[in-house]
């Protein structure tokens, strides 16, 4: 790309496309060879919250230029190349915006690219894909809401995507000045891959809180990884997306790129009806699950109405080397199988596996803890026997013992076979 014009506008506030100051970073053939700087009296109102975020009040543009003056200066760099912008369709519209209200004329389209879209494609496991993230991650220096700064940011990320080899011409659209709005026509607009999509509206879901909290408790699993998504927002798209015609290739593009993508996988999963599929939809994804988050959301309706062609499934999962494989297994033996009838299988199955591996022995600790209260006369031979690991034995018992609604009899008991 031979020329392309970044830039960036602060506006005053959200609700009149106004602009209190404005960025612009011209390069030609990989270098910056123009910046433009300056505040520009939007003659309206400002926002408390706005002046506090970017640091532009009321009086610091009081004797600036209006934006048709200074439009004068910027149009033939504005019209000298591509515009780029971060969160592209913001800027655009206040651009069109202050053009519309100021009656003056310019291109009635013109084409622009985002470096956010761009972004989201280039590095997806970015830690954020907003301005200051993404420029953090590429080590580009940004002073964020300074407009020049952050026009410079986005001039050396579109570099730097360049540089890595993206297809600038896939993310590149055209904009209806007069109207006001992006024009959506197939031959500048890329059409994004069913999984893309998802993976969007994914990521808009964002929640920090949530992101600490499960990286707090499973250390085993990259940051990069993660999004941080409320479980209810992503049960709330699932229904949504349950009868789309995305799900089906959504569900065959493994491996996924971030955890909240694989627990949206196991909620799709979990709603399919027909058994084979659903079995074979599990088979595939199984070898991807690396916590227990994703197994719990894991759990078909179709399992509780064929529980005989699953015992045999789940004979296979729970001895599986996988330790999220074995994870699902045990988790589908207690919510399915927890009948006197399978009691002793389960736990004659959990007693033999021996292994070192501490979320497998917690959930066999589970799996003999419930096996003990339901059906104690089963199940006691076990514990009184020694055979079990120290460690999953003293588990199951404590587990028991402290279980809601054992009796205090029981309890003394329980803690009594302690090793």
């Amino acid at each position: 790309m031979d020329r392309f014009v970044a830039f960036d506008v602060e506006m005053p506030n959200q609700t009149s496309l106004r602009i209190s100051a404005i960025g612009i970073t011209v390069v030609e053939n990989g270098e910056i060879v123009k910046q433009i700087y300056s505040l520009i009296n939007p003659e309206t109102k400002f926002d408390p919250y706005v002046v506090d975020l970017i640091g532009i009040t009321p009086e610091m543009v009081e004797d600036k230029p209006t934006f048709p003056e200074f439009w004068e200066e910027i149009k033939d760099v504005m019209s000298s190349g591509l515009l780029v912008a971060h969160g592209a369709s913001s800027d655009m519209r206040a651009l069109a915006g202050c053009l519309k209200y100021y009656n003056i004329n310019w291109k009635n389209r013109v084409r622009y690219t985002c470096t956010c879209d761009i972004g989201l494609a280039c590095y997806p496991y970015a830690q954020g894909h907003t301005l200051d993230a993404l420029c953090e991650h590429i080590d580009v220096p940004l002073n964020h809401h300074n407009a020049l700064s952050d026009s410079e940011g986005c001039a050396r990320l579109l570099l730097d995507y360049i540089k890595n080899g993206a297809d600038i011409d896939k993310f590149t659209y055209e904009f209806d000045i007069p109207k006001c709005r992006k024009i959506r026509t197939h031959k500048v607009t890329k059409k994004l891959k069913p999984e893309e999509i998802i993976r969007k509206k994914i990521i808009s879901m964002r929640n920090e809180k949530i992101k600490d909290d499960f990286l707090r408790r499973n250390p085993q699993i990259l940051p990069e990884r993660v999004i941080g998504v409320e479980e209810g927002l992503l049960f709330g798209y699932a229904k949504w997306l349950a009868g789309h015609n995305k799900t089906a290739k959504f569900l065959s593009d493994l491996p996924h790129v971030y955890h909240e993508e694989n627990n949206l996988h196991a909620i799709l999963i979990s709603k399919k009806t027909k058994f084979s599929y659903c079995i074979k939809l599990i088979e595939s994804f199984l070898p991807f699950v690396d916590n227990e988050e994703t197994c719990e959301l894991l759990h078909p309706k179709i399992f509780k109405s064929q529980q005989r062609e699953l015992l045999p499934k789940i004979k296979e999962w729970i001895s599986s080397p996988d330790t999220y494989i074995a994870v699902f297994g045990l988790q589908c033996a207690m919510r399915y199988f927890f009948l006197d009838e399978y009691i002793s299988l389960w736990a004659e199955m959990v007693r033999e596996i021996e292994t070192r591996n501490q979320v497998i022995n917690m959930k066999r600790a589970q799996l003999l803890a419930r096996a003990l209260i339901v059906n104690e006369k089963d199940v006691i031979d076990i514990f009184k026997s020694g055979s079990l690991d120290k460690w999953t034995h003293n588990m199951a018992l404590q587990k028991a013992a402290f279980t809601q609604g054992v009796t205090e009899e029981k309890r003394s008991f329980y803690v009594s076979l302690r090793r």
